[in-house]
């Protein structure tokens, strides 16, 4: 088995397939697409105005913005291959769908997305065994 292979290869196909021959299995819980946030720049504040935002508890809010640990997170998936692209036909993507509203932050929310991804994948490997997919032969 490998895992997420992160900075040098996110998802080690390449390397499976040197390992081994036959179908592989691969477990996406990202998009394709990385979703944006819509920041309004002109919005976010100066150094010495975020210093007295900092020290004033009864500040004005401050606009939104991905913070530092979700862009570091993202900066790590920059050059990563599209799955699609390194898949064989034979191999198996499982890609279970997320909320719309759940980011890489949301470690809290793990019990939910365990239950929907179980869901999704014993459905979609009941449907790939009756149409006779190469994994299952």
């Amino acid at each position: 088995m490998l895992v997420d292979g992160s900075l040098l290869d996110n998802v080690p196909v390449k390397s499976m397939r040197t390992l081994k021959s036959g179908p592989n299995v691969v477990v996406n819980l990202r998009s394709e697409d990385i979703r944006s946030d819509a920041v309004d720049y002109a919005a976010l504040p100066s150094r010495g105005r975020l210093l007295r935002h900092l020290l004033n508890p009864f500040a004005r809010r401050l606009p939104r913005a991905p913070g530092v640990a979700t862009v570091l997170l993202r900066s790590l998936m920059v050059h990563r291959e599209r799955l699609s692209d390194t898949l064989n036909a034979e191999d198996l993507l499982v890609a279970p769908p997320l909320p719309e509203d759940v980011n890489m932050m949301d470690w809290h929310r793990h019990a939910e997305l365990t239950a929907r991804a179980y869901n999704h994948t014993a459905k979609l490997i009941e449907g790939l065994r009756a149409a006779g997919h190469p994994l299952f032969r």
